[in-house]
């Protein structure tokens, strides 16, 4: 498989972190579906919004509906402070996220999410970060 993502292999444990509407969810959950095993650190049913509380219900009910693509996949709580963990120590191979982070530090989640993604990568695991970027308005 090529390099060019984050130097992802197909036969590598990954954390996806807030997947959204699991865009990158389907194609990593294919990709890994045979010889990997896919993470989705999810915000979690206890949610202090309406936005989030829905979001994780919709995702969970994707997940759910297609085993044949999601079947492998299985899922952790990560909403820092209450729930901190992307899994068990040295445990994965690649974390990724895609456009959270300007919501981390909203919350002063990032300093959170960076430990808990050094606990769970193994040595020379790697951290792939995919993040918008807009004109800074103060």
């Amino acid at each position: 498989m090529s390099t060019e993502f984050f130097g992802f292999s197909a036969d590598e444990t990954v954390v996806e972190l807030w997947p959204g509407g699991g865009w990158y969810t389907e194609i990593l959950a294919r990709a890994l579906r045979d010889n990997g095993n896919l993470v989705l650190a999810v915000f979690g049913e206890a949610q202090p919004d309406s936005y989030r509380t829905r979001s994780h219900r919709s995702f969970v009910t994707k997940i759910e509906s297609d085993p044949e693509i999601y079947g492998n996949a299985t899922m952790v709580n990560f909403w820092p402070p209450e729930s901190d963990s992307l899994g068990p120590p040295g445990s994965a191979d690649l974390v990724v996220t895609f456009r959270n982070v300007h919501s981390m530090y909203r919350r002063d989640q990032f300093e959170a999410f960076l430990a808990a993604a050094h606990a769970v990568l193994k040595p020379g695991g790697t951290l792939g970060i995919v993040q918008h970027r807009a004109e800074r308005h103060e």
